[in-house]
Protein backbone atom coordinates (compact mmCIF):
# COMPACT_ATOMS: atom_id res chain seq x y z
CA UNK A 1 0.00 0.00 0.00
CA UNK A 2 2.76 2.26 0.71
CA UNK A 3 4.63 1.97 -2.51
CA UNK A 4 1.45 2.59 -4.56
CA UNK A 5 0.90 5.86 -2.23
CA UNK A 6 4.63 6.78 -3.34
CA UNK A 7 4.09 5.95 -7.54
CA UNK A 8 0.41 7.14 -6.93
CA UNK A 9 1.87 11.16 -7.37
CA UNK A 10 4.68 10.29 -9.19
CA UNK A 11 2.64 9.04 -11.93
CA UNK A 12 0.05 12.38 -11.97
CA UNK A 13 3.53 14.51 -11.69
CA UNK A 14 4.55 13.06 -15.32
CA UNK A 15 1.15 13.25 -17.09
CA UNK A 16 1.27 17.18 -15.49
CA UNK A 17 4.42 17.57 -17.31
CA UNK A 18 3.90 15.19 -20.85
CA UNK A 19 0.86 17.67 -20.79
CA UNK A 20 2.69 20.60 -20.79
CA UNK A 21 5.45 19.27 -23.38
CA UNK A 22 2.41 18.29 -25.89
CA UNK A 23 0.99 21.98 -25.38
CA UNK A 24 4.37 23.80 -25.10
CA UNK A 25 5.17 25.85 -28.23
CA UNK A 26 8.92 24.12 -27.71
CA UNK A 27 7.52 20.60 -28.80
CA UNK A 28 5.49 21.89 -31.87
CA UNK A 29 8.76 23.21 -32.80
CA UNK A 30 10.57 20.30 -32.04
CA UNK A 31 8.15 18.25 -34.35
CA UNK A 32 7.66 20.25 -37.64
CA UNK A 33 11.73 20.61 -37.67
CA UNK A 34 11.64 16.50 -37.57
CA UNK A 35 8.78 15.85 -39.68
CA UNK A 36 10.26 19.06 -42.15
CA UNK A 37 13.68 17.33 -42.33
CA UNK A 38 12.49 14.07 -43.35
CA UNK A 39 10.26 15.02 -45.84
CA UNK A 40 13.22 16.56 -46.89
CA UNK A 41 14.77 13.79 -46.97
CA UNK A 42 12.39 11.79 -49.19
CA UNK A 43 12.44 14.71 -51.48
CA UNK A 44 16.18 14.42 -52.02
CA UNK A 45 15.93 10.62 -52.23
CA UNK A 46 13.54 10.93 -54.80
CA UNK A 47 15.35 13.30 -56.69
CA UNK A 48 18.92 11.42 -56.50
CA UNK A 49 17.37 7.90 -57.51
CA UNK A 50 15.46 9.26 -60.68
CA UNK A 51 18.02 11.96 -61.50
CA UNK A 52 21.61 10.86 -60.98
CA UNK A 53 21.09 6.61 -59.66
CA UNK A 54 18.56 5.98 -62.86
CA UNK A 55 20.45 7.09 -65.61
CA UNK A 56 23.69 4.48 -64.65
CA UNK A 57 21.11 1.72 -64.50
CA UNK A 58 19.62 2.13 -67.33
CA UNK A 59 23.62 1.78 -68.95
CA UNK A 60 23.34 -1.32 -70.99
CA UNK A 61 25.73 -4.05 -69.89
CA UNK A 62 27.28 -6.38 -72.00
CA UNK A 63 27.26 -10.43 -71.02
CA UNK A 64 30.62 -12.30 -70.10
CA UNK A 65 31.12 -15.25 -72.76
CA UNK A 66 30.99 -18.62 -70.71
CA UNK A 67 30.83 -22.08 -71.25
CA UNK A 68 27.49 -21.74 -71.87
CA UNK A 69 26.26 -19.88 -75.30
CA UNK A 70 22.86 -18.48 -76.00
CA UNK A 71 22.58 -20.66 -79.48
CA UNK A 72 23.18 -24.11 -77.51
CA UNK A 73 20.36 -22.71 -74.92
CA UNK A 74 18.26 -21.70 -77.51
CA UNK A 75 18.24 -25.21 -79.20
CA UNK A 76 17.78 -27.04 -75.99
CA UNK A 77 14.61 -25.09 -75.05
CA UNK A 78 13.51 -25.69 -78.38
CA UNK A 79 13.97 -29.35 -78.83
CA UNK A 80 12.23 -29.23 -74.90
CA UNK A 81 9.03 -27.85 -76.46
CA UNK A 82 8.78 -29.89 -79.32
CA UNK A 83 9.01 -32.81 -76.97
CA UNK A 84 5.84 -30.96 -75.11
CA UNK A 85 3.47 -30.22 -78.06
CA UNK A 86 0.86 -31.58 -77.22
CA UNK A 87 0.36 -29.49 -73.85
CA UNK A 88 3.02 -26.69 -74.59
CA UNK A 89 2.13 -26.06 -78.10
CA UNK A 90 4.92 -23.69 -80.26
CA UNK A 91 2.77 -21.37 -81.41
CA UNK A 92 2.18 -20.71 -77.75
CA UNK A 93 5.79 -20.13 -76.82
CA UNK A 94 6.74 -18.17 -80.21
CA UNK A 95 3.98 -15.58 -79.43
CA UNK A 96 4.84 -15.74 -75.62
CA UNK A 97 8.03 -14.05 -76.60
CA UNK A 98 5.84 -11.20 -78.40
CA UNK A 99 3.49 -10.70 -75.04
CA UNK A 100 0.84 -13.00 -76.70
CA UNK A 101 0.43 -11.65 -79.79
CA UNK A 102 -1.53 -12.98 -82.76
CA UNK A 103 0.87 -14.90 -84.93
CA UNK A 104 -0.37 -13.31 -87.80
CA UNK A 105 0.92 -10.05 -86.78
CA UNK A 106 3.95 -10.75 -86.53
CA UNK A 107 6.36 -9.97 -88.86
CA UNK A 108 9.43 -11.10 -89.86
CA UNK A 109 11.28 -7.54 -88.07
CA UNK A 110 9.76 -8.27 -85.23
CA UNK A 111 10.75 -12.26 -85.17
CA UNK A 112 14.59 -10.65 -85.74
CA UNK A 113 14.88 -8.19 -83.11
CA UNK A 114 13.64 -10.80 -80.93
CA UNK A 115 16.66 -13.27 -82.28
CA UNK A 116 18.96 -10.59 -82.16
CA UNK A 117 17.88 -10.24 -78.27
CA UNK A 118 17.86 -13.77 -77.56
CA UNK A 119 21.35 -15.13 -79.04
CA UNK A 120 23.64 -12.35 -78.95
CA UNK A 121 21.74 -9.86 -76.13
CA UNK A 122 22.02 -6.99 -78.43
CA UNK A 123 19.90 -4.15 -80.34
CA UNK A 124 19.64 -5.86 -83.92
CA UNK A 125 21.14 -2.58 -85.56
CA UNK A 126 24.01 -3.47 -83.68
CA UNK A 127 24.67 -6.90 -84.67
CA UNK A 128 28.03 -7.54 -86.86
CA UNK A 129 27.34 -9.10 -90.53
CA UNK A 130 27.56 -12.66 -89.64
CA UNK A 131 25.56 -12.15 -86.44
CA UNK A 132 22.52 -11.22 -88.71
CA UNK A 133 23.56 -14.38 -91.33
CA UNK A 134 23.00 -16.56 -88.53
CA UNK A 135 19.46 -14.68 -87.53
CA UNK A 136 18.72 -15.35 -90.60
CA UNK A 137 19.57 -18.99 -90.49
CA UNK A 138 17.80 -19.87 -87.41
CA UNK A 139 14.48 -18.10 -89.03
CA UNK A 140 14.59 -19.90 -92.28
CA UNK A 141 14.96 -23.31 -89.52
CA UNK A 142 12.04 -22.54 -87.86
CA UNK A 143 10.03 -22.17 -91.07
CA UNK A 144 11.37 -25.67 -91.89
CA UNK A 145 10.78 -27.09 -88.22
CA UNK A 146 7.58 -25.05 -87.42
CA UNK A 147 6.06 -23.97 -90.79
CA UNK A 148 6.20 -20.18 -88.78
CA UNK A 149 6.84 -18.04 -91.75
CA UNK A 150 6.15 -15.08 -91.20
CA UNK A 151 5.66 -11.90 -93.64
CA UNK A 152 8.37 -9.65 -94.24
CA UNK A 153 8.22 -6.23 -92.27
CA UNK A 154 8.01 -4.96 -89.25
CA UNK A 155 4.89 -4.37 -86.92
CA UNK A 156 5.49 -1.26 -84.28
CA UNK A 157 2.47 -2.50 -82.75
CA UNK A 158 4.41 -5.97 -81.33
CA UNK A 159 6.87 -5.81 -79.06
CA UNK A 160 8.97 -8.59 -78.21
CA UNK A 161 10.06 -9.33 -74.52
CA UNK A 162 14.31 -8.10 -74.70
CA UNK A 163 14.96 -8.34 -70.88
CA UNK A 164 18.19 -6.67 -70.99
CA UNK A 165 17.80 -4.01 -73.37
CA UNK A 166 14.11 -2.63 -72.46
CA UNK A 167 14.34 0.30 -69.49
CA UNK A 168 14.09 0.37 -66.50
CA UNK A 169 10.94 1.67 -64.95
CA UNK A 170 10.48 0.77 -61.36
CA UNK A 171 7.93 2.09 -58.73
CA UNK A 172 9.73 4.61 -56.36
CA UNK A 173 9.49 3.56 -52.48
CA UNK A 174 10.16 5.98 -49.92
CA UNK A 175 13.08 5.98 -47.77
CA UNK A 176 11.42 5.03 -44.33
CA UNK A 177 10.63 2.01 -46.71
CA UNK A 178 14.24 0.69 -46.88
CA UNK A 179 15.20 2.06 -42.98
CA UNK A 180 12.20 -0.29 -42.12
CA UNK A 181 13.95 -3.17 -43.89
CA UNK A 182 16.82 -2.54 -42.30
CA UNK A 183 15.76 -2.40 -38.73
CA UNK A 184 13.59 -6.31 -39.85
CA UNK A 185 17.23 -7.66 -41.13
CA UNK A 186 18.47 -6.57 -37.82
CA UNK A 187 16.28 -8.50 -36.14
CA UNK A 188 16.55 -11.48 -38.43
CA UNK A 189 20.03 -11.67 -37.85
CA UNK A 190 19.55 -11.46 -34.48
CA UNK A 191 17.47 -14.11 -34.89
CA UNK A 192 20.08 -16.64 -36.63
CA UNK A 193 22.56 -15.72 -33.77
CA UNK A 194 20.68 -17.19 -31.56
CA UNK A 195 19.92 -20.20 -33.36
CA UNK A 196 23.82 -20.85 -33.27
CA UNK A 197 24.94 -19.17 -36.79
CA UNK A 198 27.50 -16.58 -37.16
CA UNK A 199 28.14 -14.17 -40.18
CA UNK A 200 31.26 -14.54 -42.15
CA UNK A 201 32.42 -13.07 -45.66
CA UNK A 202 34.75 -14.05 -48.64
CA UNK A 203 35.32 -12.53 -51.98
CA UNK A 204 32.86 -9.76 -50.82
CA UNK A 205 29.90 -12.91 -50.64
CA UNK A 206 28.53 -12.62 -46.81
CA UNK A 207 27.24 -15.96 -45.78
CA UNK A 208 26.09 -17.09 -42.17
CA UNK A 209 27.34 -20.73 -41.57
CA UNK A 210 26.66 -23.36 -37.76
CA UNK A 211 28.85 -25.85 -37.24
CA UNK A 212 27.04 -27.38 -34.20
CA UNK A 213 24.73 -30.40 -35.46
CA UNK A 214 21.49 -29.48 -33.75
CA UNK A 215 19.01 -32.01 -32.62
CA UNK A 216 20.49 -35.37 -33.67
CA UNK A 217 19.00 -38.50 -32.32
CA UNK A 218 20.43 -41.27 -30.34
CA UNK A 219 22.08 -44.11 -32.98
CA UNK A 220 21.40 -40.99 -36.12
CA UNK A 221 23.98 -40.11 -38.45
CA UNK A 222 24.26 -36.23 -39.12
CA UNK A 223 22.62 -35.27 -42.19
CA UNK A 224 24.41 -33.88 -45.50
CA UNK A 225 25.67 -30.33 -45.03
CA UNK A 226 23.30 -27.77 -46.22
CA UNK A 227 24.08 -24.70 -48.68
CA UNK A 228 20.92 -22.40 -48.85
CA UNK A 229 19.76 -19.29 -51.27
CA UNK A 230 16.84 -17.48 -50.81
CA UNK A 231 14.68 -15.88 -53.28
CA UNK A 232 13.57 -12.22 -54.10
CA UNK A 233 12.30 -11.12 -50.59
CA UNK A 234 13.82 -8.62 -47.73
CA UNK A 235 16.93 -11.14 -47.44
CA UNK A 236 16.92 -14.14 -45.47
CA UNK A 237 14.28 -13.20 -42.70
CA UNK A 238 11.32 -14.23 -44.87
CA UNK A 239 12.84 -18.06 -44.46
CA UNK A 240 13.59 -18.35 -40.70
CA UNK A 241 11.26 -21.26 -40.32
CA UNK A 242 12.31 -22.73 -43.68
CA UNK A 243 15.99 -22.32 -41.56
CA UNK A 244 14.58 -23.73 -38.74
CA UNK A 245 13.47 -26.88 -39.97
CA UNK A 246 15.85 -28.03 -42.45
CA UNK A 247 18.70 -27.25 -39.84
CA UNK A 248 18.16 -30.34 -37.78
CA UNK A 249 21.27 -32.62 -37.50
CA UNK A 250 22.87 -31.00 -40.10
CA UNK A 251 25.78 -28.22 -40.80
CA UNK A 252 24.41 -25.43 -42.66
CA UNK A 253 25.73 -22.29 -44.93
CA UNK A 254 23.06 -19.75 -45.47
CA UNK A 255 23.94 -17.34 -48.48
CA UNK A 256 23.39 -13.66 -48.42
CA UNK A 257 22.28 -12.23 -52.12
CA UNK A 258 21.90 -8.61 -51.26
CA UNK A 259 20.78 -7.56 -55.02
CA UNK A 260 17.61 -9.40 -55.02
CA UNK A 261 16.92 -8.31 -51.14
CA UNK A 262 15.48 -4.84 -51.71
CA UNK A 263 18.85 -3.16 -49.75
CA UNK A 264 19.89 -0.65 -52.95
CA UNK A 265 22.87 -2.79 -53.80
CA UNK A 266 23.35 -2.53 -57.72
CA UNK A 267 26.44 -4.70 -58.23
CA UNK A 268 25.38 -8.03 -58.35
CA UNK A 269 27.52 -11.11 -58.04
CA UNK A 270 27.34 -13.40 -61.15
CA UNK A 271 26.90 -16.86 -61.11
CA UNK A 272 30.44 -18.09 -61.54
CA UNK A 273 31.41 -15.96 -58.39
CA UNK A 274 28.88 -17.25 -56.19
CA UNK A 275 30.57 -20.82 -57.10
CA UNK A 276 33.99 -19.72 -56.61
CA UNK A 277 32.51 -18.39 -53.34
CA UNK A 278 30.65 -21.76 -52.61
CA UNK A 279 33.90 -23.87 -53.45
CA UNK A 280 36.16 -21.57 -50.99
CA UNK A 281 33.32 -22.06 -48.19
CA UNK A 282 33.08 -26.02 -48.59
CA UNK A 283 37.09 -26.06 -48.24
CA UNK A 284 36.72 -23.66 -45.27
CA UNK A 285 34.54 -25.26 -43.01
CA UNK A 286 35.42 -29.04 -44.49
CA UNK A 287 32.73 -29.86 -46.42
CA UNK A 288 33.53 -32.33 -48.76
CA UNK A 289 29.56 -33.06 -50.18
CA UNK A 290 26.51 -31.10 -49.65
CA UNK A 291 23.08 -30.54 -50.30
CA UNK A 292 22.45 -27.45 -52.47
CA UNK A 293 18.31 -25.71 -51.73
CA UNK A 294 17.57 -22.89 -53.95
CA UNK A 295 14.39 -21.05 -53.42
CA UNK A 296 12.73 -18.97 -56.66
CA UNK A 297 15.65 -17.42 -57.70
CA UNK A 298 17.88 -18.81 -55.74
CA UNK A 299 17.26 -22.01 -57.36
CA UNK A 300 19.63 -20.21 -60.45
CA UNK A 301 22.49 -20.03 -58.10
CA UNK A 302 21.77 -23.86 -56.39
CA UNK A 303 21.75 -25.04 -60.53
CA UNK A 304 24.84 -23.43 -61.49
CA UNK A 305 26.63 -24.60 -58.11
CA UNK A 306 25.32 -28.07 -58.49
CA UNK A 307 26.73 -28.05 -62.34
CA UNK A 308 29.81 -26.67 -61.75
CA UNK A 309 30.52 -28.12 -58.20
CA UNK A 310 28.91 -31.84 -59.42
CA UNK A 311 32.11 -33.18 -57.53
CA UNK A 312 30.58 -32.40 -54.15
CA UNK A 313 26.86 -31.81 -54.32
CA UNK A 314 24.98 -34.84 -53.51
CA UNK A 315 21.57 -33.25 -53.63
CA UNK A 316 19.89 -30.73 -55.10
CA UNK A 317 16.49 -29.33 -54.26
CA UNK A 318 14.49 -26.67 -55.93
CA UNK A 319 11.52 -24.69 -54.27
CA UNK A 320 9.61 -22.98 -56.62
CA UNK A 321 12.18 -22.96 -59.63
CA UNK A 322 12.52 -20.18 -61.86
CA UNK A 323 15.40 -22.00 -63.68
CA UNK A 324 13.88 -24.99 -64.72
CA UNK A 325 12.58 -24.29 -68.69
CA UNK A 326 13.88 -20.72 -67.93
CA UNK A 327 13.71 -20.13 -71.39
CA UNK A 328 9.87 -20.13 -72.01
CA UNK A 329 8.65 -17.28 -71.86
CA UNK A 330 5.66 -17.46 -68.65
CA UNK A 331 8.50 -16.63 -66.01
CA UNK A 332 9.64 -13.32 -67.91
CA UNK A 333 6.02 -12.56 -68.73
CA UNK A 334 4.09 -13.28 -65.19
CA UNK A 335 6.80 -11.52 -63.44
CA UNK A 336 7.95 -8.39 -64.83
CA UNK A 337 4.91 -8.10 -67.29
CA UNK A 338 1.71 -9.17 -66.35
CA UNK A 339 -0.86 -7.26 -64.70
CA UNK A 340 -1.14 -8.04 -61.73
CA UNK A 341 -4.90 -9.03 -60.92
CA UNK A 342 -5.09 -11.42 -57.50
CA UNK A 343 -3.74 -10.11 -54.35
CA UNK A 344 -0.87 -12.27 -54.54
CA UNK A 345 0.15 -10.86 -57.97
CA UNK A 346 0.19 -7.64 -56.84
CA UNK A 347 2.35 -8.23 -53.58
CA UNK A 348 4.47 -9.61 -56.19
CA UNK A 349 4.55 -7.20 -58.53
CA UNK A 350 4.61 -3.69 -56.63
CA UNK A 351 6.66 -5.68 -53.52
CA UNK A 352 9.08 -7.42 -55.97
CA UNK A 353 9.44 -6.90 -59.84
CA UNK A 354 8.73 -3.25 -59.35
CA UNK A 355 11.10 -2.49 -56.43
CA UNK A 356 14.38 -0.98 -58.03
CA UNK A 357 17.21 -3.02 -56.80
CA UNK A 358 15.54 -6.12 -58.09
CA UNK A 359 14.16 -4.77 -61.49
CA UNK A 360 17.72 -3.46 -62.00
CA UNK A 361 18.93 -7.11 -61.27
CA UNK A 362 16.88 -8.59 -63.84
CA UNK A 363 16.83 -5.77 -66.54
CA UNK A 364 20.30 -5.32 -66.01
CA UNK A 365 22.85 -8.31 -64.93
CA UNK A 366 20.68 -11.32 -65.61
CA UNK A 367 21.43 -13.04 -68.82
CA UNK A 368 18.52 -16.30 -69.13
CA UNK A 369 21.00 -18.24 -70.85
CA UNK A 370 23.00 -18.58 -67.84
CA UNK A 371 20.52 -19.58 -65.54
CA UNK A 372 18.27 -22.11 -67.41
CA UNK A 373 18.81 -25.88 -66.36
CA UNK A 374 17.49 -28.96 -67.55
CA UNK A 375 16.87 -32.32 -65.82
CA UNK A 376 19.82 -33.76 -67.84
CA UNK A 377 22.46 -31.49 -66.89
CA UNK A 378 21.98 -32.22 -63.27
CA UNK A 379 24.27 -35.09 -62.02
CA UNK A 380 22.87 -36.02 -58.80
CA UNK A 381 19.61 -37.03 -56.59
CA UNK A 382 17.69 -33.84 -57.38
CA UNK A 383 14.01 -33.02 -55.41
CA UNK A 384 12.04 -30.42 -56.82
CA UNK A 385 8.86 -28.75 -55.22
CA UNK A 386 6.19 -26.98 -57.60
CA UNK A 387 3.38 -24.73 -56.33
CA UNK A 388 0.02 -25.79 -57.98
CA UNK A 389 -1.11 -21.93 -58.67
CA UNK A 390 2.11 -20.39 -59.30
CA UNK A 391 1.84 -16.72 -59.91
CA UNK A 392 5.26 -16.86 -61.74
CA UNK A 393 6.70 -20.32 -62.41
CA UNK A 394 4.69 -22.37 -64.93
CA UNK A 395 4.14 -24.99 -63.11
CA UNK A 396 1.62 -27.40 -64.44
CA UNK A 397 4.37 -27.48 -67.48
CA UNK A 398 7.12 -28.33 -65.46
CA UNK A 399 5.30 -31.29 -64.09
CA UNK A 400 4.94 -32.74 -67.03
CA UNK A 401 8.76 -31.83 -68.14
CA UNK A 402 9.43 -34.11 -65.21
CA UNK A 403 6.96 -36.75 -65.81
CA UNK A 404 8.09 -36.72 -69.18
CA UNK A 405 11.90 -37.06 -68.36
CA UNK A 406 11.51 -39.54 -65.80
CA UNK A 407 9.22 -41.73 -68.34
CA UNK A 408 12.05 -41.34 -71.40
CA UNK A 409 14.90 -42.04 -69.34
CA UNK A 410 13.75 -44.56 -67.40
CA UNK A 411 13.11 -46.53 -70.84
CA UNK A 412 16.43 -45.71 -72.17
CA UNK A 413 18.16 -47.05 -68.99
CA UNK A 414 16.08 -50.26 -69.38
CA UNK A 415 17.46 -50.81 -72.88
CA UNK A 416 21.01 -50.61 -71.61
CA UNK A 417 20.63 -52.77 -69.18
CA UNK A 418 19.35 -55.06 -71.98
CA UNK A 419 21.87 -54.55 -74.50
CA UNK A 420 24.88 -55.01 -71.29
CA UNK A 421 22.97 -58.38 -70.45
CA UNK A 422 23.23 -59.47 -73.70
CA UNK A 423 26.95 -58.28 -74.32
CA UNK A 424 28.11 -60.00 -71.61
CA UNK A 425 25.77 -63.51 -72.05
CA UNK A 426 27.55 -63.69 -75.09
CA UNK A 427 31.20 -63.00 -74.07
CA UNK A 428 30.48 -65.34 -71.57
CA UNK A 429 29.72 -68.17 -73.89
CA UNK A 430 31.99 -67.47 -76.64
CA UNK A 431 34.76 -67.65 -74.04
CA UNK A 432 34.11 -70.32 -72.20
CA UNK A 433 32.95 -68.78 -69.25
CA UNK A 434 31.36 -70.13 -66.05
CA UNK A 435 29.50 -67.01 -66.67
CA UNK A 436 26.65 -67.80 -69.36
CA UNK A 437 24.10 -65.68 -67.92
CA UNK A 438 24.15 -62.05 -66.75
CA UNK A 439 25.77 -61.02 -63.64
CA UNK A 440 22.99 -58.80 -61.50
CA UNK A 441 25.01 -57.14 -58.77
CA UNK A 442 21.77 -55.61 -57.40
CA UNK A 443 18.47 -55.88 -59.76
CA UNK A 444 17.43 -55.44 -63.46
CA UNK A 445 13.98 -53.34 -63.95
CA UNK A 446 11.55 -55.19 -66.02
CA UNK A 447 9.07 -52.78 -65.21
CA UNK A 448 8.74 -51.64 -69.32
CA UNK A 449 8.95 -54.85 -71.27
CA UNK A 450 5.52 -54.59 -71.24
CA UNK A 451 4.65 -51.13 -71.34
CA UNK A 452 7.70 -49.37 -73.40
CA UNK A 453 4.70 -48.61 -76.53
CA UNK A 454 2.38 -47.03 -73.99
CA UNK A 455 5.61 -44.90 -72.45
CA UNK A 456 6.69 -44.59 -76.04
CA UNK A 457 3.49 -42.92 -77.18
CA UNK A 458 3.21 -40.66 -74.07
CA UNK A 459 0.47 -42.24 -72.48
CA UNK A 460 1.75 -44.33 -69.26
CA UNK A 461 1.52 -42.35 -66.13
CA UNK A 462 3.87 -42.27 -63.22
CA UNK A 463 1.91 -44.06 -60.27
CA UNK A 464 4.86 -44.83 -57.95
CA UNK A 465 8.23 -46.34 -57.08
CA UNK A 466 8.91 -50.03 -58.10
CA UNK A 467 11.36 -52.28 -59.01
CA UNK A 468 11.47 -55.83 -60.22
CA UNK A 469 14.44 -57.92 -59.59
CA UNK A 470 15.58 -60.03 -62.35
CA UNK A 471 14.30 -63.42 -60.55
CA UNK A 472 10.98 -61.73 -60.59
CA UNK A 473 10.80 -60.55 -57.18
CA UNK A 474 10.63 -56.91 -55.58
CA UNK A 475 13.40 -55.17 -54.97
CA UNK A 476 13.64 -51.95 -52.84
CA UNK A 477 17.23 -50.40 -54.09
CA UNK A 478 16.83 -47.19 -55.26
CA UNK A 479 18.97 -47.50 -57.87
CA UNK A 480 20.45 -50.10 -60.88
CA UNK A 481 24.61 -51.14 -60.09
CA UNK A 482 24.50 -53.81 -62.74
CA UNK A 483 28.00 -54.78 -63.84
CA UNK A 484 28.73 -57.23 -66.27
CA UNK A 485 31.89 -59.77 -66.58
CA UNK A 486 34.65 -58.03 -67.95
CA UNK A 487 32.31 -54.23 -67.81
CA UNK A 488 33.43 -51.90 -64.96
CA UNK A 489 30.80 -49.11 -66.17
CA UNK A 490 28.24 -48.46 -63.31
CA UNK A 491 25.03 -48.41 -64.50
CA UNK A 492 22.89 -46.40 -61.99
CA UNK A 493 19.27 -45.29 -62.15
CA UNK A 494 19.28 -41.86 -59.70
CA UNK A 495 16.19 -40.69 -58.69
CA UNK A 496 14.54 -37.45 -59.39
CA UNK A 497 11.32 -36.90 -57.04
CA UNK A 498 9.00 -34.06 -56.98
CA UNK A 499 6.35 -32.89 -55.15
CA UNK A 500 2.78 -31.18 -56.45
CA UNK A 501 1.21 -28.83 -54.05
CA UNK A 502 -2.11 -28.36 -55.58
CA UNK A 503 -3.87 -24.77 -55.07
CA UNK A 504 -0.40 -23.29 -53.20
CA UNK A 505 0.88 -19.90 -54.32
CA UNK A 506 4.48 -18.92 -54.83
CA UNK A 507 6.22 -19.59 -51.72
CA UNK A 508 3.70 -20.52 -49.86
CA UNK A 509 5.89 -23.36 -48.92
CA UNK A 510 7.55 -21.32 -46.63
CA UNK A 511 5.11 -20.53 -43.99
CA UNK A 512 3.12 -23.71 -43.64
CA UNK A 513 5.21 -26.05 -41.05
CA UNK A 514 3.30 -29.19 -41.70
CA UNK A 515 4.57 -29.50 -45.33
CA UNK A 516 8.22 -28.21 -44.36
CA UNK A 517 8.43 -31.17 -41.78
CA UNK A 518 7.24 -33.38 -44.37
CA UNK A 519 9.73 -31.90 -47.02
CA UNK A 520 12.59 -32.34 -44.60
CA UNK A 521 11.77 -35.75 -44.18
CA UNK A 522 11.33 -36.48 -47.73
CA UNK A 523 14.75 -34.86 -48.51
CA UNK A 524 16.59 -36.83 -45.77
CA UNK A 525 15.21 -39.97 -47.10
CA UNK A 526 16.69 -39.54 -50.26
CA UNK A 527 19.51 -38.90 -48.95
CA UNK A 528 19.79 -42.93 -48.25
CA UNK A 529 20.75 -43.33 -52.16
CA UNK A 530 24.05 -42.22 -51.63
CA UNK A 531 24.81 -43.30 -48.17
CA UNK A 532 26.00 -46.62 -49.67
CA UNK A 533 29.58 -46.13 -50.64
CA UNK A 534 28.92 -48.51 -53.79
CA UNK A 535 26.08 -45.87 -54.52
CA UNK A 536 28.61 -42.76 -54.04
CA UNK A 537 31.47 -44.91 -56.07
CA UNK A 538 29.07 -44.83 -58.93
CA UNK A 539 27.62 -41.85 -59.08
CA UNK A 540 31.47 -40.86 -59.25
CA UNK A 541 32.10 -42.88 -61.90
CA UNK A 542 29.19 -41.87 -64.30
CA UNK A 543 30.60 -38.69 -63.73
CA UNK A 544 33.75 -39.43 -65.33
CA UNK A 545 32.35 -41.31 -67.77
CA UNK A 546 30.75 -38.88 -69.80
CA UNK A 547 34.29 -37.19 -71.75
CA UNK A 548 33.70 -39.06 -74.51
CA UNK A 549 30.36 -38.28 -75.04
CA UNK A 550 31.20 -34.77 -74.51
CA UNK A 551 33.80 -34.94 -77.29
CA UNK A 552 30.66 -36.01 -79.36
CA UNK A 553 28.60 -33.20 -78.37
CA UNK A 554 31.24 -30.60 -79.15
CA UNK A 555 31.44 -32.45 -82.54
CA UNK A 556 28.01 -31.95 -83.26
CA UNK A 557 28.10 -28.14 -82.03
CA UNK A 558 31.04 -27.91 -84.45
CA UNK A 559 28.79 -28.75 -87.07
CA UNK A 560 26.12 -27.06 -86.27
CA UNK A 561 28.41 -24.33 -86.50
CA UNK A 562 29.96 -24.57 -89.72
CA UNK A 563 26.44 -24.95 -91.37
CA UNK A 564 25.65 -21.68 -89.48
CA UNK A 565 28.29 -19.94 -91.19
CA UNK A 566 27.61 -21.19 -94.72
CA UNK A 567 24.36 -20.51 -94.45
CA UNK A 568 22.77 -23.47 -95.23
CA UNK A 569 20.96 -24.68 -91.79
CA UNK A 570 18.19 -27.43 -91.96
CA UNK A 571 16.32 -29.37 -89.23
CA UNK A 572 18.58 -32.50 -90.21
CA UNK A 573 21.87 -30.67 -88.92
CA UNK A 574 20.51 -30.17 -84.86
CA UNK A 575 21.74 -33.51 -84.03
CA UNK A 576 20.30 -34.94 -80.50
CA UNK A 577 23.18 -35.98 -78.25
CA UNK A 578 22.71 -37.47 -74.76
CA UNK A 579 24.33 -35.30 -72.33
CA UNK A 580 23.33 -37.48 -69.06
CA UNK A 581 27.05 -38.31 -68.58
CA UNK A 582 25.69 -41.93 -69.06
CA UNK A 583 24.54 -41.59 -65.87
CA UNK A 584 21.01 -41.70 -66.50
CA UNK A 585 18.73 -39.24 -64.15
CA UNK A 586 15.18 -41.01 -63.67
CA UNK A 587 13.16 -41.87 -60.72
CA UNK A 588 12.15 -45.87 -59.96
CA UNK A 589 8.83 -45.77 -61.20
CA UNK A 590 6.41 -47.67 -62.94
CA UNK A 591 3.59 -47.02 -65.19
CA UNK A 592 -0.50 -47.53 -65.60
CA UNK A 593 -2.05 -47.16 -68.69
Amino acid sequence: MECLSISSPLLENARSIAGILLSSHIFKVVAGLLLSSWLLCEIAFYFYLRYIVLPELNRLTTPVEGAHTPWDEFHKIIDVVSQLKESYAFERFFSGWFLGAPIKDIRRGNVREMLAWALYSKAQSTLTVRQKACVEDVLYWLKMRFQIDCPEGYNPQVRPMLLTLDKITYMHRPLVFYASLTVIQVLGHSVLTLLGFRRHEVNGIAYWYRSRVRDVRPGEEASLPMVFFHGISPGLNLYLLVIHTLSRGRKMVLMEVPHIAMCLNFKAKRLGDMVKTVEIIAKRHRMPYFSVVGHSFGSLCAAWVSKHLKHNVRQLVLLDPVSLLLGLPDVCYNFLHKKPKTVMEHLLHYGGSMEITIHHTLRRQFWWYEGQLFLDEIKCPVYVGLSGNDEIVPSAILKLYIEDHLAKTHAEEHHRHLIRARRSSSRGVGNGSSHSQPHNQDSTCKTFEKETASVSSGKGQVAGPELVSGSGGLSTAPCHLNHTPGDERGCILQRIQYVYWEGWSHGEILFRFPQLKALDMALREQEKLFRSPDVSAAIDMSRKGGAHRQSSLDHSRAVMSSHRDTRKLSTSTVVGVNENGGAGLSSSIKFKS
